[in-house]
């Protein structure tokens, strides 16, 4: 069987997808990806077919999306798959087109609905009216978390075949169980993503200034990149400016070993706006540290108020600055207690095995 995967970008394929991939090559299908590569010098290293195209900034524009319709519609004739399967809103309008046009089988699978949902202006109600459309065709829809799942059926974007797998999974193995550093009375916090607004960023830094006032011993990592085409994306320059007056914030940048960073914090904190199942709690729940999050789809699907750590009230700076100085009082067995929760609990709803067999399932079922 020929399957393609389509996302977004590169590290999306690299990152989040290789032990589904990797999974389906072993089971002796053919795989076939396609991705936006913004670095030549990124070495691929998944054994087998793929195609870097250069996705446009702005999905409404006319000329550039009009070229890459074509330029898709020409892979997928050429390779003639038996499905495609579509991460990330994107990938989801454009090959969801041409696969209809060609009559080939598709899967959707929604990782977040993101910043156009968010905004709720004119773009949106496009991208509903084009969902719609696709949707009758569409051999199967995806969500990863079941608020975003309610909005599509409370708008009438889709009516049959959807479920609900939650999020990429988490590798329990590689993200094996950390101790909670006993050290609390330098207590520290960490902010894992990338440095744009809707995931909140601006706020993570405006609530450790808050709480430097309150307690100077606080720390605050930040660890990301930027990520310039993103509808809210940050400067630079903007960003430097707004840690440079607080001394315990220190920004990394991107870390591709992640769980180093992760096992130095007592606590992960993630203010977004809106998430589809956001991989930083997933790892930060299988080292096992508490975790501070906003009360927002996605972010609450990982996180029990009071068990795995605090929910937030969304754009909240008081709330959450109050909720990191509450975790950073409490006692190292009330910390760990959470910690161990949050393990289990990723152990049992989130391991990557757990979810890639649940993604195999639905393959192997609408082929």
């Amino acid at each position: 069987m020929k399957i393609i995967i389509f996302s977004n970008s590169y590290w999306n394929i690299t990152n989040l997808r290789r032990e589904l991939i990797n999974s389906l090559i072993r089971d002796s299908h053919k795989l076939v990806l396609i991705y936006d590569k913004k670095k030549d010098n990124d070495l691929f290293d998944i054994d087998c077919a793929h195609y870097n195209i250069n996705l446009p900034n702005k999905l409404f524009s006319f000329t550039k999306t009009f070229g890459l319709l074509i330029k898709l519609y020409r892979i997928l004739k050429n390779e003639r798959p038996d499905i495609v399967i579509n991460f990330t809103i994107q990938p989801i309008i454009l090959s969801s087109l041409v696969s209809i046009f060609l009559n080939f089988r598709f899967m959707n699978v929604f990782t977040g609905l993101g910043s156009i949902f968010i905004k709720n202006n004119y773009q949106t109600k496009i991208i509903m009216l084009v969902y719609k459309f696709i949707s009758v065709f569409c051999t199967f829809t995806v969500f990863q978390n079941k608020k975003d799942q309610s909005f599509f059926l409370s708008h009438k974007l889709v009516k049959k075949n959807f479920h609900v797998i939650y999020g990429s999974g988490v590798n329990t193995k590689k993200f094996n169980k950390m101790p909670l550093n006993k050290n609390i009375d330098f207590f520290t916090f960490i902010f894992v993503g990338r440095i744009i607004k809707d995931k909140g960023i601006l706020d993570y830094i405006d609530s450790a200034n808050l709480v430097t006032k309150k307690n100077d011993k606080i720390k605050f990592m930040i660890v990301g990149d930027f990520d310039y085409d993103n509808p809210t994306s940050i400067s630079k320059q903007h960003f430097l400016s707004k840690i440079e007056s607080n001394k315990n914030i220190q920004f990394i940048g991107y870390k591709s070993n992640i769980k180093e960073f992760i096992g130095k914090a007592h606590c992960v904190v993630l203010p977004s706006y809106r998430e589809g199942l956001p991989m930083s709690l997933l790892e930060a729940s299988a080292i096992g540290r508490p975790i501070i999050a906003t009360n927002v789809p996605g972010c609450n699907d990982v996180v029990i108020d009071n068990k795995s750590g605090y929910l937030v009230n969304v754009r909240d700076k008081i709330d959450l600055s109050n909720k990191m100085l509450k975790i950073a009082a409490l006692s190292y067995s009330h910390l760990n207690q959470m910690a161990e929760f949050n393990r289990l609990r990723a152990e049992k709803l989130f391991s990557i095995d757990k979810i890639n067999l649940c993604y195999k399932d639905l393959i192997y079922e609408n082929i």
